[in-house]
């Protein structure tokens, strides 16, 4: 059973704060997730949305912001219910030096995107890698994305690093791969992910793919969407 808390656990605490991580690192959790960006400046960045409206007191695309103006936002302001103190948005670094020797971390690499058209961060996998490197956190690192391309490149810069590939219906048409997906498991292990309201544990089966193989998965059920984040249907790692 792995109980992950899925951005720190985002309806107890502003989502991807400190806030949040603190928090739960004070209950019985195995990891937590997080989701990582890159100012225009290069700072690998926590935050989960591409632009910062939704999620601050800011504005614009997180393509085209400077670590400086993201630092100044409060990345509490739209909580639901309110939140009693300003949060930054978190630099990894600090989230890693906050996780250090307690749980895993599992951090998702974000695509950029802009007017709808997605795209890759110039050196995210590089500046990810050199950061955990730089903690000592070989060994309590998952690297996950929907983009499967970046993946490899990570395996290639650091075999130690274990990596997951997510799978959405709106990134990769998940329906074409549905029977495919919820066939009997060849083996299975179960999970929970964790939003601070509940979690909910999981059984599931590795795809036929020789170049995939099972991880501890961050999933629902094939017929139920996530609650928590509705295009994760299935985390599998690649073994090189």
């Amino acid at each position: 059973m792995c109980n992950a808390w899925h951005r720190g656990g985002s309806r107890l605490a502003p989502e991807n704060t400190l806030a949040a991580f603190r928090n739960a690192l004070t209950l019985p959790i195995d990891a937590i997730e997080l989701d990582v960006h890159m100012s225009r400046d290069g700072h690998a960045v926590v935050f989960h949305d591409n632009t910062v409206d939704g999620r601050t007191n800011g504005h614009g695309n997180i393509l085209d912001l400077d670590f400086a103006y993201l630092r100044s936002l409060n990345a509490a302001a739209h909580f639901p219910g309110g939140w009693p103190e300003s949060q930054q948005i978190p630099a990894l670094r600090e989230v890693l030096d906050l996780a250090k020797g307690k749980v895993q971390v599992y951090i998702e690499i974000k695509a950029s995107k802009r007017d709808g058209v997605p795209g890759r961060y110039p050196h995210i996998a590089e500046s990810v890698i050199e950061q955990v490197r730089a903690v000592g956190m070989l060994d309590q690192v998952l690297i996950i994305s929907f983009d499967w391309f970046v993946l490899p490149l990570v395996k290639s810069l650091e075999p130690a690093l274990q990596t997951g590939a997510l799978v959405s219906n709106d990134v990769w048409g998940i329906a074409n791969f549905l029977p495919m997906i919820c066939q009997p498991p060849r083996m299975s292990m179960t999970s929970s992910w964790g939003s601070g309201r509940s979690t909910r544990s999981t059984k599931c089966g590795a795809l036929p793919l020789p170049a995939l193989t099972l991880l501890p998965a961050i999933d629902q059920t094939c017929s139920q969407p996530s609650q928590y984040s509705n295009s994760i249907i299935r985390l599998l790692a690649y073994p090189f």
